[in-house]
């Protein structure tokens, strides 16, 4: 991810805020730290406390509330995940240099060196991100992997081509869309100690070299492409604070060289005209062949006025012109906003007339990275005082708190994240409104939590506070896209836990758990789970949308019937629901529970509502805001439309209790249940002969013994008007096709279906040998009741007409003989 938190140190007479991820390293920054005096001090919220702050509205959010076409997510960068910084001719990058040159920069002494090894396990990375159920990945490429020392003169390495191509050759197998970031903060060393790297007009030109080796290589590909990822970023904390490589600043106790005043603008000016070249060079050679699309990602935090004084007010907009607008004014516009050059004057380069021309418009859509969101208080403007620092021109305090509350619960681990989802709708209608609504990506967007080893693997996997963030996120981008931001996708950052700059690998972002004590072995936390489920549908709430608006089709359809042709045609009209039976798994309480709960998630959830007009109270308290409510009308709709109910039994199961636990996150409606079932099933052989399959008597005695149990339910008062056999045929029985398997095959139907022909072949139970035996016990039942109490009287005769079936007849017991034996009179 991005460091992407405002400056926070004394610089001269103003006080800043904290410098994103480095919060754990402050000590290195210009001067003293003024965060509300705690900016180091991991103060944050616990994920149960930062997880009750969700606007309930988000629940609701799902994927078809975005457009098919929308893109969903993850996204990594080359540093913070590869490892082998060594290997296959890769060359080392400024960040490598940073680490070892000044280890106390970055928490723990942490390095890049094996990161969590996805250059060697990028397959099985590949396979995870496929197991997202997202659509698209978003990745970085190494430039030190394909130019080792930067330019075209120290020769490209074909080991890194070769990697990146495999790794998109995996993306595409799997059906997965590349998005490629061509720089994201680990420019090449060898540029740095070249001509000082993007401090010098020659990066640029390395920089297109490096671009078209990229676009040549992938972009058969690849079509959508990001150049630079956060120039603001780079340039800040590597040339204002020098807590970032390449450890640039004015502070000699921090940095051995560097200007904070000048370095940081003349870094981003560069940037600006690297990307603009390598935008026309795609533009120019490569855009009519590969189809594909180029911009570049920019951190976008939004800045709320600390009052609402025109001073603080002013001061947010100027906040959002030194961020957003430093970059997004030259490529709109064509030159850098104007409170900018008037307040950095002449330290702020000037865009010569073949300079503007490349820069504007040279973007297809912006990429923007949104984590947090802070107060703006005005700081009187002194333009007499000497120049200190790029944060110092803005002439703007940054805070989190207002009134002593803060902006948004604190995540942990980070320092400097305060969740404020608002924020993301916020800078997205910001951007529409002052530069001409262009195309937008959400490149990064995330929480984290702190690592902490000594949780077990089953706490630190349950992660609802990350999947709260998101669904806030989701719900305010949605809430843009409604008020007209053209937003094109959204990516998660990040999918695994990974390096994270000055903080090294404390936080954890990644929907995937790296656990860094057993061989970086990867395990999909909670809210990877919940991601495949919003994006391949919604377990924990679509079942019970689906169901609401069943029921209230069968209303509406019922109503109308009642009305407009009952009268009439003087029929009825019900519905058929499954009638799967529960017993207590024990003679527990909870057990006994359970299988209540069962029922009621089952039978309960149509019943209820049909008979008494509203979900059962153990659905209702479970299941809390992702059931639908009945509205008075609809409630009045539902309640009593129908004439009879069809009940579809086939089995019983067992229910055993599982302890409830209404603070897990959503799930699915099966896990709602808090019940474990458990059944037994038949297992079909298809090695039999056609007249063993043909054989079956279970099925009669299936049937036998359910209607035994029917009539003693009739016995016991339950008003049942018929019985109905599935299937009069074996047929197609829905995922399972023509051959059902349920943990077993079954062929259902009374007449067997063979495969590939029409033959019907009647099985036993409509066999004319068994069933005869069957009828001439009927008859002769029946010509016994005759002869007993009718014959005397009507003085009438009782018989049957027989063919010659030889030995085809089943042998008589010795009763049924008496039975027969004389039951005719002709």
């Amino acid at each position: 991810m991005a460091f992407s938190a405002p400056l926070s140190s004394r610089i001269g007479n103003s006080t800043r805020a904290l410098p994103s991820i480095f919060a754990s390293t402050v000590y290195v920054l210009l001067l003293s730290c003024s965060f509300s005096a705690q900016c180091h001090e991991f103060t944050s919220l616990s994920k149960s406390e930062a997880h009750t702050g969700l606007n309930s509205n988000a629940l609701n959010i799902k994927r078809s509330n975005f457009p098919a076409n929308f893109s969903f997510g993850a996204s990594t960068s080359a540093a913070q995940i590869e490892g082998a910084t060594t290997e296959d001719g890769r060359g080392p990058s400024i960040w490598d240099d940073f680490i070892e040159r000044y280890p106390g920069k970055v928490m723990n002494g942490n390095d890049l060196i094996t990161a969590i090894d996805s250059y060697r396990r990028y397959k099985e990375d590949m396979k995870a991100v496929k197991e997202l159920g997202v659509d698209s990945y978003r990745f970085s490429i190494s430039w030190t992997r394909i130019l080792p020392n930067g330019s075209l003169s120290g020769g490209v390495n074909q080991m890194g081509i070769d990697h990146y191509n495999s790794l998109i050759d995996e993306l595409i197998k799997y059906g997965i869309k590349p998005f490629v970031t061509i720089f994201h903060f680990d420019s090449p060393q060898g540029l740095q100690e070249k001509y000082g790297g993007p401090l010098n007009r020659s990066f640029v030109d390395d920089f297109k070299d490096y671009a078209e080796i990229c676009f040549k290589s992938f972009g058969d590909r690849v079509k959508n492409w990001m150049t630079i990822n956060e120039p603001l970023i780079a340039s800040k904390y590597g040339y204002e604070s020098g807590t970032a490589a390449p450890g640039r600043c004015s502070d000699r106790n921090n940095c051995p060289a560097g200007n904070s005043s000048t370095e940081p603008y003349i870094a981003s000016h560069n940037f600006l005209l690297a990307h603009a070249a390598a935008f026309r060079l795609y533009e120019q050679k490569f855009r009519a062949k590969q189809g594909g699309q180029i911009g570049l990602s920019l951190v976008s935090q939004f800045y709320e006025p600390l009052s609402n004084s025109s001073d603080d007010k002013a001061a947010a907009e100027r906040a959002l012109d030194f961020q957003l607008g430093w970059y997004l004014n030259p490529l709109v516009y064509g030159d850098y906003p104007k409170i900018m050059r008037k307040l950095a004057r002449n330290r702020l380069p000037t865009f010569t007339a073949e300079e503007k021309k490349l820069v504007k418009g040279a973007f297809d859509f912006i990429g923007l990275n949104y984590y947090t969101t802070n107060y703006a208080k005005s700081i009187p403007m002194n333009s007499n005082g000497p120049p200190v620092s790029v944060t110092a021109d803005q002439f703007v305090d940054f805070t989190v708190e207002r009134d002593g509350v803060l902006i948004g619960p604190e995540a942990e681990g980070s320092g400097y994240i305060y969740i404020y989802p608002k924020g993301m709708q916020q800078v997205l209608e910001y951007v529409k409104n002052n530069y001409q609504n262009p195309a937008i990506y959400i490149t990064e967007n995330g929480v984290t939590e702190q690592r902490n080893d000594n949780l077990t693997l089953d706490v630190a996997l349950k992660d609802e506070h990350r999947v709260d963030f998101v669904l806030g996120h989701l719900y305010y981008l949605h809430e843009a896209i409604k008020n007209g931001v053209n937003v094109k996708g959204y990516f998660y950052w990040s999918a695994f836990d990974d390096f994270e700059w000055g903080i090294g690998y404390l936080p954890r972002f990644g929907l995937y758990f790296i656990d860094y004590n057993n061989n970086l072995t990867r395990i999909p936390k909670e809210s990877a789970k919940w991601v495949r489920d919003f994006l391949e549908g919604n377990s924990s709430t679509e079942p019970s949308i689906a169901s609401h608006n069943l029921l209230l089709a069968h209303a509406t359809a019922a109503r109308l019937y009642k009305q407009k042709f009952q009268p009439e045609q003087g029929g009825q009209i019900g519905l058929s629901l499954v009638g799967q039976y529960y017993e207590p798994y024990s003679n527990s309480p909870r057990d006994t529970a359970a299988a209540k709960r069962a029922m009621d998630f089952e039978l309960g959830w149509f019943m209820e509502p049909l008979v008494y007009g509203d979900f059962p109270k153990t659905m209702r308290q479970i299941v809390k805001d992702r059931l639908p409510r009945w509205s008075d009308e609809e409630k009045n709709l539902v309640k009593g439309c129908f004439d009879f109910i069809g009940v579809n039994y086939y089995t019983t199961t067992y229910a055993k209790n599982i302890p409830i636990d209404f603070r897990a996150p959503p799930i699915s409606y099966l896990v709602d249940q808090f019940v474990n079932a458990t059944s037994v099933t038949e297992k079909r052989n298809d090695t039999l002969t056609i007249d063993a399959a043909l054989k079956d008597q279970h099925r009669i005695s299936f049937i036998l013994k359910h209607l035994y149990r029917i009539r003693r339910a009739i016995e016991k008062g339950a008003n049942v008007k018929g019985y109905f056999y599935w299937t009069l045929f074996d047929d197609f029985e829905w995922s399972e096709g023509f051959n059902p398997r349920h943990s077993s095959e079954i062929v259902l139907g009374l007449y067997g279906y063979k495969m590939g022909s029409k033959t019907k072949n009647p099985k036993p139970a409509t066999d004319p040998y068994p069933a005869t035996h069957h009828i001439i016990l009927a008859h002769s039942a029946a010509a016994a009741k005759h002869k007993e109490n009718y014959q005397p009287i009507q003085d009438g005769e009782i018989g049957i007409s027989l063919a010659l079936v030889r030995d085809g007849f089943p042998r008589f017991s010795e009763e049924k003989k008496d039975l027969v034996k004389g039951a005719y009179d002709l």
